[in-house]
């Protein structure tokens, strides 16, 4: 009797707190407050630790559990070649953040989504306030560094590591709570696929995509074409979706991805140009030059171990001695081995074959053009949004 009533009571409590981790999972506020963003992982974890301990009906799924052990099994061969740990917590978050959802309830998770929806479009609405701002040429205050070395400013509701000077005026690309405004879209793009998953009102989700658009984030323009493409094909007629032609379908949308992928920051070059006066050569080269000095870089050793250990623990040193290797769909495979990232790889598959065996998971080729683009999604705090996802399927799909 009072097991259930505490359960009760604690049911707007479990939406919170997977709000709670969705949102400030990846914030660069713990940072700045002198902790780590791995503080809402904890409170995430003990807290979905307790619900499972007091409702016994609250299961594992079996299945999780052997990909888990799989995963990390696999992992620990890269840590054991290396005599490095780190190499071994590559599936720990995702895996964790995936059973812990997974005991949550649907009814739990769609509160969850509708609360994130809510506070991002608070957060896009102060980030529209803080561009309005600069743009009248209030200035900002630097408020510190981002672990990566970049200086962040606060612009009256918003913070920024992106500002350009054009015309006598002041633009900035605001980030909200996090890091880059790169981040931010990739906060309300993982929270609209949700929100197509789960079937919820398109409008809400039409408003954070557009909103979401302050970010100036190129793969943002990218996600919304296949956001829209996913609401078009949901209305083609299924008969008309033959198997050859889903097998058609899924090879030329993989070598479109990866195309886009590449070519992602001449767009951002061609988005931007016509606003600032930047050098489109230097920024195409951002994602191109990493991407091809990483493809050099591969040979046998470095297919199965990756390069040094490094590169998982300090990027700014892995680059003066391998070059630029980061941000693009080699990375994870170059850092750190087979071994240790076929997770990463398996997970971009998985969302491929969904996306084209399910019309109504077209959307998850957006979730696939993001973690090409972010290859540190496994990362801790970002992993959450992968997890959501999956979980998400799982759970409609066995109400369906």
């Amino acid at each position: 009797m009072l097991k259930n009533k505490i359960i009760n009571v604690g049911f707007s409590a479990n939406s919170l707190i997977i709000a709670f981790y969705f949102i400030f999972g990846t914030s660069t506020i713990f940072y700045f407050l002198g902790g780590h963003r791995i503080v809402a992982f904890l409170l995430f974890f003990f807290y979905s630790l307790f619900l499972i301990i007091l409702d016994k009906n609250r299961l594992l799924s079996r299945s999780y559990v052997i990909a888990f052990l799989f995963f990390i099994t696999l992992s620990l061969v890269s840590s054991v070649y290396w005599s490095h740990i780190r190499y071994a917590f590559t599936p720990v978050f995702f895996f964790i953040s995936l059973m812990l959802l997974y005991t949550y309830r649907l009814s739990d998770i769609k509160q969850s989504v509708n609360i994130i929806s809510n506070v991002l479009l608070v957060l896009l609405i102060l980030s529209t306030l803080g561009f309005v701002y600069a743009y009248l040429g209030y200035p900002g205050i630097r408020v510190g560094t981002n672990p990566d070395g970049r200086g962040v400013t606060f612009y009256l509701s918003t913070l920024t590591n992106a500002a350009y000077n054009f015309g006598g005026r002041r633009f900035i690309r605001p980030s909200a709570i996090y890091d880059e405004p790169g981040s931010l879209s990739l906060i309300v793009c993982m929270c609209v696929v949700c929100r197509h998953l789960l079937k919820m009102d398109q409008k809400k989700s039409i408003y954070l995509l557009l909103f979401g658009f302050i970010t100036l984030s190129a793969a943002h323009l990218l996600f919304t074409i296949v956001y829209v493409f996913s609401l078009v094909i949901m209305k083609i007629n299924k008969n008309l979706l033959t198997a050859s032609l889903k097998f058609k379908y899924f090879v030329w949308l993989t070598i479109g991805i990866v195309f886009l992928v590449q070519v992602f920051d001449v767009i951002n070059a061609l988005l931007f140009s016509r606003i600032f006066t930047l050098n489109i050569e230097t920024i195409a080269g951002n994602r191109l030059e990493p991407f091809l000095n990483a493809l050099s870089l591969i040979s046998i050793n470095t297919f199965l171990w990756g390069l040094d250990p490094i590169c998982i623990s300090d990027a700014n040193r892995c680059s003066n001695l391998y070059g630029r290797v980061r941000d693009n769909p080699l990375t994870e495979l170059v850092t750190r081995g087979i071994f240790s990232s076929l997770l990463y790889y398996a997970l971009i598959l998985y969302f491929l074959v969904v996306s084209v065996l399910d019309k109504r998971m077209v959307i998850l080729l957006g979730v696939v053009v993001l973690m090409m683009q972010r290859p540190m999604a496994l990362n801790v705090g970002t992993e959450v949004f992968l997890a959501l996802t999956i979980v998400i399927i799982s759970k409609t799909k066995n109400r369906s």
